[in-house]
């Protein structure tokens, strides 16, 4: 079971960092700067 898990967190790995290496430097940068902190889009990181 957890070598299932592990597989697929290593395929979004290897996708993530295969979406990373076309993109410029200057998007890159964007892309680290603007990490989300939680999962919700309306630009707040915390407080409900």
């Amino acid at each position: 079971m957890m070598k299932e898990h592990e597989a697929r967190e290593l395929q979004i790995l290897k996708q993530r960092h295969a979406i990373f290496q076309v993109l410029t430097p200057e998007q890159q940068q964007q892309l680290l700067n603007h990490k989300p902190r939680s999962h919700n889009q309306n630009g707040r990181a915390h407080g409900k």
